[in-house]
């Protein structure tokens, strides 16, 4: 769910209307000008917040970089929630969940934590965001449940890209799994919006030392693109695809992602 939790910080806040229908309709291109100058992912906005609903489907290679003879393939399903809240005009409460079934079972998981602007520095803001986890997809067995914790410290900023609003995001920290060490996560993210109510999203998120189905500890790069549409000044719809190189302890992946927003 980090990948959720850094797409939720590039989508506005802006309140749902109770003007009338046609008076909506008049006020579009208003509107969307309002929600282009809010697209700001690191200012929070007290009492306010959204939800995103995902789902995705992954498919697995059969070989990897350095294998002699081919692997069994196998798919992956996800169905996968977001939610935060503004506590404070700094800090937003999250809330998530996830579900993955694949050849090896179904495991669940979920957790819920914070996000906190610490400083300003120039165009630069810097943040923190700690998570607590908990669930049998932590544990790379279906049978198991564990507990983990997310820390991750980052930094992002605003700017003009081809006379286009943008901004990039950086963030890196450790997770901490009870009983099954830890490993470090860093993404990167951009964003720019062609129009005023287009997001392009290009992400990459990697994981050292991550713990894989075979109890083995490997490192895991992923690039995604996503194109997030504001419908109106409420609702949102995102599709996206995504996909890794095989590697020497890697099998190649590739997959897509659908997703509904609700700002409130």
């Amino acid at each position: 769910m980090g990948r959720l939790a850094l797409l939720a910080m590039m989508a506005t806040n802006a309140k749902a209307s109770v003007t009338p229908a046609l008076e909506q309709i008049k006020t579009l291109p208003e509107t969307y000008e309002r929600v282009a100058e809010q697209t700001n992912p690191f200012i929070a906005h007290t009492r306010t917040g959204k939800i995103i609903m995902a789902t995705g489907l992954e498919r697995t290679g059969a070989r990897s970089a350095t294998s002699a003879s081919p692997l069994a393939s196998w798919t992956k399903f996800t169905l996968s929630s977001y939610a935060e809240y503004g506590a404070t005009s700094q800090t937003m409460m999250i809330a998530t969940t996830q579900r993955a079934v694949d050849e090896a079972g179904r495991v669940n998981s979920g957790g819920i934590g914070f996000r906190t602007h610490v400083a300003q520095w120039n165009e630069a803001w810097v943040f923190a965001q700690g998570m607590g986890n908990y669930g049998t997809g932590l544990a790379g067995n279906s049978e198991k449940s564990a507990f983990a914790a997310d820390i991750q410290l980052g930094i992002g900023g605003n700017f003009e890209f081809m006379n286009r609003n943008a901004f990039m995001i950086a963030s890196l920290g450790p997770r901490i799994i009870a009983g099954d060490g830890a490993n470090l996560r860093i993404d990167a993210t951009f964003g720019v919006r062609p129009w005023a109510s287009l997001l392009v999203l290009l992400q990459s998120f990697n994981r050292i030392g991550e713990l894989q189905y075979d109890g083995k500890r490997v490192s895991h790069t992923r690039a995604q693109a996503s194109l997030v549409w504001d419908v109106g000044p409420v609702y949102s719809t995102q599709i996206g695809a995504f996909a890794s190189l095989a590697s020497a302890k890697n099998r190649a992946e590739r997959g897509f992602v659908v997703a509904l927003w609700r700002k409130f």
